[in-house]
């Protein structure tokens, strides 16, 4: 979602306003790249966690002292 509203906004800002206010909507375009980055690496991490205790929990449960 925020991908598309700081490409719209980028868009608009270059061409109708130009000069000075496409350097806000370029800036607007990173922050948009770098927040859909950063989700990226939570959604990989919790991934990752969740996987980790799937692991534990199926390990402990089919262990013999149970």
């Amino acid at each position: 979602m925020a991908m598309m509203v700081a490409a719209s906004l980028t868009q608009f800002l270059v061409m109708s306003v130009g000069g000075a206010a496409a350097l806000g909507g370029i800036a607007s375009g990173a922050l948009g790249l770098f927040l859909y980055f950063l989700e990226l690496m939570i959604q990989v991490i919790q991934a990752y966690v969740f996987t980790l205790l799937l692991a534990v929990y199926l390990q402990g449960s089919v262990s013999e002292g149970h």
